[in-house]
């Protein structure tokens, strides 16, 4: 770090053997008294070193000092949040409707860590479930904000104040998509957006990115496949009856 600031090799040789110097002449002093003064000695050169280090830049101070923030400073904050997470999870292993998943979503975000998210979710099937499904929600339907777009359901959420056409169309936002899929295929994405400039992100994203996007796949997947099944019972009950007309 010396060398970046444009300090010569001469010069920084010389730094290295003066603190080295000095060490040696304390160590000496130190195994020949035994005064009061020592340790107060001692406390002095620890914090010396603490911010002449620290004013060098090492990377792996600067990691050190993050490390100890999370650990210290946020640590009751990312565990509140990755136990939200889990409630989260939990409750979306229960939810037999849309407005039981999205519940569970929203209750997610009311951490505060994201901006905006959106859903969108359908049955590879086609138009016809998802539009099956989204009825079997139509009291919750406007209070949850769901709609039909393309034929698959969609769903959003907004933190109070933002826009969401300037969270989508500005360069202030970043964006993280879980893709909602299973070993029966894929069932559609979630995308959640948080600003660049603001305070860390205290949530374990492997928590976000595995344990809530599995279950939250899982739990579509399991509404979705209940009315395929429904509307294939549907279709096959009124085939059977249109051909019991036709030979009556």
């Amino acid at each position: 770090m010396l060398l970046a600031r444009g300090w010569s090799q001469r010069q920084v040789a010389l730094v290295l053997y003066a603190v080295c110097a000095a060490f040696g002449l304390l160590a000496m002093l130190f195994t020949q008294t035994g005064t009061r003064s020592t340790g107060f000695v001692l406390f002095v050169v620890v914090v010396v070193v603490i911010i002449a280090v620290g004013n060098l830049r090492y990377h792996e101070v600067d990691e050190l000092r993050a490390g100890v923030k999370r650990t210290v400073g946020d640590r009751r904050i990312r565990v509140a949040n990755n136990i939200r997470v889990r409630r989260a999870s939990r409750a979306l292993t229960k939810a037999t409707e849309l407005g039981e998943v999205f519940d569970a979503v929203s209750y997610l975000l009311e951490s505060g860590e994201f901006a905006y998210a959106c859903v969108q979710i359908g049955h590879p099937a086609g138009d016809e479930v998802n539009e099956r499904a989204i009825r079997a929600s139509e009291k919750q339907r406007a209070q949850r904000g769901l709609e039909l777009r393309n034929g698959r359901i969609f769903w959003s959420w907004s933190r109070t104040a933002i826009d969401v056409e300037d969270v989508i169309d500005s360069g202030s936002f970043w964006c993280l998509r879980l893709p909602l899929a299973t070993a029966n295929g894929q069932w559609g994405w979630m995308n959640l957006y948080r600003a660049f400039e603001t305070d860390p992100l205290l949530v374990d994203m492997n928590y976000l990115s595995e344990l809530f996007r599995g279950q939250l796949s899982e739990a579509g997947e399991r509404i979705l496949e209940a009315f395929a099944e429904e509307t294939v019972n549907t279709s096959g009950l009124a085939m059977t009856v249109g051909a019991g007309k036709r030979m009556g």
